[in-house]
């Protein structure tokens, strides 16, 4: 082994050191960071899998009843339930990792496609490197989504495709060829369906390069091989968007989300591919400044191409070249998903890293190249490393507190209402960021709906009989606040402020007021007065730590400023007091109330705790 291939293999392992050490550390973050809308989406329908089983027409439960809306097809969540159904591992925690195994697997089919080609030695170990390093992979390959799976399945389709072209017509090569491409393109037909557009071109150009195109294409055996492998695939993809959409025509929130009404978003317009941001902001900055070292890569495989043909080395220019091909031709096939998502890009910037590594290796063959590539590639991956400290490792470190509001109201819903129990949610469009935290079914109104005020007239329409439960707005986007409390004053129901957000909820009554009088672990924090719609209200936000059971963790918080009528509050997220008293994070011990009252702020307020059984209330005096 040379000193070259020594030292790109040492590098190669320590960057994948690295992404260990990062996957691991941040596992357990809740999938609230970058494209939280997008991460909880695919967490949501994962969590409720394990909450009630296995449906083909899963749920996806934030756009109100009937609750299946289904996108992809669930390969990667079912994986994340399965693992956290029989492994006992957290869900956020298996829904990162199994994204991080499959970013890692892509590395086994590559190296199988280098071997099949005989490409330079140094060229796995140049591309593991550069691949692990990359920033887009070192974020977007631990997140909570189904992107390595689908780059995954992909990659090994590339490989049976990559016998097929050399020779092994066989129905078992082909059989898995057809297999993986249907795994891609029902994991995520946009990574999927442009390799497989490269890959068929691929095919046609070198069946009549050679001369073939009778021996290859239209003899009996090979016809049905191809017609199976260039149409079972795409027909099952396209049946399953067909039943997709079947089931989203029979939400009437969901409509909007159909193929057809998502087709134009999907592909761009022309406009866009000629769009100067769409050149400087996306191929240049995020994936070229970002990925490949900027002008470096580029230049190097410039560089290349006139070396190739200089010296017709036409088998690593043919493989570099289509591995181009497959990075760039997403970006003009669906260019607004590119130029909206800055994820999207994880499904094709590996082909453009492979190719510079082509290029890497190809030089690599000469003594004084192979140390002169050993320098380029560490400047590439210390360029790697640099760029994701700038733009991606402070979303990835982030640590959700109380002071998040998506991660408050979540938790606060999940605090407040029964298991069973679902809400409206105004102002957050129809993310799943909070119907996700909270693990309770909603109508998270979308921006689209026409009337925001039918869902609170009429609830029915849209959420299960007799399971309505809280109704939260956020500005600015949300109702006002004065009809929320409207709202609740029709209902009859309670109020409180929570992270900028008004909540109404069904109130909890106090069946037993004969309560003992006892010193408690908390404080009210604040009492402020407030007047909407001419009527007062009493703002209480404080903090209670049940010290005297803490190992249960429901029970309800009531409030009064006339010593009689007890209303019960909110429980909320207090991340400053569970850091302070050294609480795990799931003891939600802050608690927030708005009281409708005739009387002052002079008046005192009165504090109870209860157990859902309400046998003996407490009745808390603080020190």
């Amino acid at each position: 082994m040379t000193f070259a291939i020594r030292y790109q293999s040492a590098l190669a392992l320590v960057v994948f050191a690295v992404t260990v050490v990062f996957a691991v550390r941040y596992a357990a973050q809740p999938p609230l960071d970058m494209y939280a809308f997008r991460q909880t989406q695919t967490a949501i329908s994962a969590y409720w899998f394990l909450k009630d089983g296995f449906q083909l027409g899963y749920e996806t439960p934030v756009l109100g009843a009937p609750w299946a809306i289904p996108f992809e097809f669930p390969i990667y969540q079912i994986l994340v339930a399965l693992v956290t159904k029989y492994l006992g591992v957290p869900l956020d925690v298996s829904g990162r990792m199994i994204s991080y195994l499959f970013l890692v697997a892509c590395v086994i089919p590559v190296k199988y496609i280098i071997d099949a080609l005989k490409l330079n030695r140094a060229t796995f170990f140049i591309f593991s490197a550069l691949f692990l390093s990359s920033p887009i992979y070192l974020y977007w390959g631990r997140s909570f989504m189904i992107e390595t799976a689908a780059l995954f399945f992909t990659l090994c389709y590339i490989v049976y495709f990559t016998k097929i072209s050399q020779g092994d017509r066989s129905w078992r090569i082909v059989g898995y060829a057809i297999l993986f491409a249907t795994l891609g393109m029902l994991q995520k037909s946009t990574t999927m369906l442009p390799v497989f557009v490269v890959t068929a071109c691929l095919f046609l150009v070198q069946t009549v390069v050679q001369g073939k195109i009778r021996e290859d294409i239209f003899s009996r055996r090979n016809f049905c091989l191809f017609f199976l492998l260039a149409t079972l695939p795409i027909a099952i993809g396209v049946a399953w968007v067909s039943y997709t959409d079947h089931l989203k025509l029979l939400n009437q929130s969901a409509v909007r989300l159909t193929s057809a009404n998502l087709s134009a978003w999907n592909w761009g317009t022309l406009a866009q591919r000629f769009d100067p941001k769409f050149y400087g902001e996306v191929i240049w900055s995020r994936v070229m400044l970002g990925n490949m070292g900027g002008i470096l890569g580029p230049l190097l495989l410039m560089v290349f191409v006139g070396h190739t043909l200089e010296n017709r080395r036409k088998t690593a220019l043919v493989v570099a070249m289509s591995s181009l091909a497959m990075g760039l031709l997403p970006f003009f096939m669906f260019t607004n998903l590119h130029m909206v998502h800055t994820y999207y890009q994880s499904a094709n910037v590996l082909f453009l890293i492979f190719s510079v590594a082509v290029a890497l290796g190809h030089f690599s063959s000469s003594a004084r190249g192979s140390l002169i590539m050993c320098a380029v590639t560490t400047v590439l991956v210390i360029s790697n490393y640099v760029m994701f400290s700038a733009t991606y490792y402070p979303a990835m470190a982030q640590r959700f507190t109380s002071n998040d509001r998506d991660y408050s109201i979540g938790l606060t819903l999940r605090a407040t209402l029964p298991d069973a129990g679902q809400f409206v949610a105004y102002g957050n469009d129809w993310s799943s960021t909070i119907g996700y935290m909270a693990q309770r079914k909603s109508l998270t109104v979308p921006n689209w709906l026409a009337d925001k005020n039918e869902p609170l007239a009429h609830p029915e329409k849209y959420l299960d009989a007799d399971r309505f439960g809280a109704v939260v707005s956020c500005p600015p986007q949300g109702l006002q606040r004065q009809a929320v409390l409207t709202f609740a004053q029709q209902k009859g129901w309670n109020a409180a402020e929570v992270s900028g957000c008004i909540l109404a909820v069904a109130p909890v009554q106090l069946t037993n007021s004969s309560a003992a009088r006892q010193i408690c672990q908390g404080a009210i924090d604040e009492k402020t007065e407030v007047t909407e719609n001419g009527i007062r209200y009493i703002n209480i936000k404080g903090w209670l730590y049940n010290s005297a059971n803490p190992q249960t963790k429901q029970y309800t918080v009531f409030a009064s400023v006339d010593g009689s009528s007890f209303v019960s509050a909110v429980r909320m997220p207090r991340t400053d007091v569970n850091d302070a008293l050294k609480l795990p994070e799931d003891d939600i011990v802050g608690y927030s109330v708005l009281i409708p009252t005739s009387r002052g702020l002079d008046a005192p307020a009165s504090i109870l705790v209860a157990d859902p059984q309400q046998h003996s209330p407490i009745s808390c005096t603080f020190n």
